[in-house]
């Protein structure tokens, strides 16, 4: 508890500032500089292959990798900017003409208290700021793990599907628009899809979903 309440100190002031070396290659100025601003343009292009729709604004390189972990693990508000500008831009893509309710996918509880902070809250925070967003709308943490898995990353696409297969649950919370599940990054997509069951096994409205980044193989296939 001690460690989480230091770094949402830590955090606070870091808000209060601007970062004084780009996030990515650390050159004196700004957040990013001239060559790694340029890199996180946010292009949103659609991605195919799933029975909903996606898209994603950048690429999931090295590069981008670094600023989703500072995100992440760091909290750094900076980065927090840059995936929402990101997101922002993916969600825009669907061109909505009403209020929408974007759904976080979930983390689970263990990451939380580690971290003492949700990354995708505070990006989400930055979306409600952000100029690329024209219509209403609102997030909500409307899913929930219904047991423990396990950790993603060395997990094959099939590996993952199972993993997560019945893993998210939607609480008891009112959600009456279109719903654009969000995330931060789409790789196999296993856990979108996961999300999307979970909301239309409850008879919701799911437009699609909306990333800050996708592999490059999704991209090329999208």
């Amino acid at each position: 508890m001690l460690t989480a309440y230091l770094r949402s100190i830590g955090r606070g002031f870091s808000t209060l500032v601007f970062p004084e070396a780009c996030l990515v290659c650390a050159a004196p100025g700004s957040e990013l500089c001239n060559i790694c601003k340029h890199r996180f343009i946010p292009k949103p292009k659609f991605l195919s292959g799933e029975k909903f729709s996606i898209y994603s604004s950048l690429p999931y390189d090295e590069v981008s990798k670094k600023v989703i972990l500072l995100s992440k693990e760091q909290g750094l508000v900076a980065a927090h900017r840059i995936l929402a500008r990101a997101v922002s831009s993916a969600i825009s893509a669907f061109r909505l003409k009403g209020p929408a309710s974007i759904i976080l996918i979930p983390t689970q509880s263990k990451s939380l208290r580690r971290r003492g902070f949700n990354h995708l809250e505070e990006i989400g925070k930055l979306i409600l700021q952000n100029d690329f967003i024209n219509q209403e709308i609102e997030f909500i943490n409307a899913l929930e793990f219904t047991r423990r898995i396990s950790d993603q990353t060395k997990l094959t696409e099939s590996q993952r599907t199972s993993n997560l297969r019945g893993a998210f649950r939607v609480k008891k919370v009112r959600i009456s628009n279109p719903i654009i599940v969000m995330d931060d990054v789409i790789t196999t997509g296993s856990t979108l899809r996961e999300a999307v069951r979970a909301l239309q096994e409850r008879n919701l409205t799911v437009v699609g979903a909306a990333t800050a980044c996708a592999s490059q193989r999704r991209l090329a296939v999208g």
